[in-house]
């Protein structure tokens, strides 16, 4: 996973495509956000996709402890970003 000052959501994938992504964000990573550093999310699937999203997509999912869990991410046909939701099917085994 990276975090980067792209804004651009860019994945060449078909309408409507699902992404399932394990995130383990440190609250001190995630802080760049803020800071204007970062502003994209740069990661893999469960399938080695590469996938990036904007990173204040991720807000309502933030702790004191950062972001960790399962995650699915869903695009249009523009690539762009639809919906995030944390992953009902998969546990967080950390």
């Amino acid at each position: 996973m990276v975090l980067s000052n792209r804004s651009t959501v860019r994945k060449h994938q078909v309408a409507d495509r699902e992404f399932v992504v394990r995130l383990n964000i440190t609250a001190s990573s995630y802080e760049r956000l803020y800071r204007g550093d970062a502003r994209t999310v740069i990661t893999r699937d469960a399938e080695g996709r590469r996938v990036s999203f904007p990173a204040d997509a991720l807000r309502r999912f933030v702790t004191r402890e950062g972001i960790s869990g399962v995650f699915v991410i869903r695009v249009d046909a523009d690539n762009r970003l639809v919906e995030i939701r944390r992953s009902e099917l998969y546990q967080d085994d950390q």
